[in-house]
């Protein structure tokens, strides 16, 4: 398997290309990591749970509790500004 920028510090190109409400979040480095290994290295699930030495089971819970805190966040900005 190829180890396009796995373990790179997730600052180094997720906070340039992604957008500066994501900052807003909250996300750890392991969670932005997670998202660069996803959306911008495109690293299949199969990889990732390999990679990090974890079940599938575990890495779709991690993904999904990441992705739920964005949502989370994405309500709380535009209903405060529909209320």
């Amino acid at each position: 398997m190829e180890d396009a920028g796995m373990n790179e510090p997730a600052d180094f190109f997720v906070e340039d290309i992604l957008p500066d409400w994501l900052d807003k979040v909250g996300l750890s480095a392991t969670e932005k990591l997670l998202l660069q290994n996803l959306f911008i290295n495109h690293c299949s699930m199969a990889e990732l749970a390999e990679h990090y030495g974890i079940s599938m089971s575990a890495l779709k819970k991690r993904k999904a509790r990441t992705l739920k805190k964005i949502r989370k966040q994405i309500q709380n900005d535009f209903m405060g500004k529909i209320e």
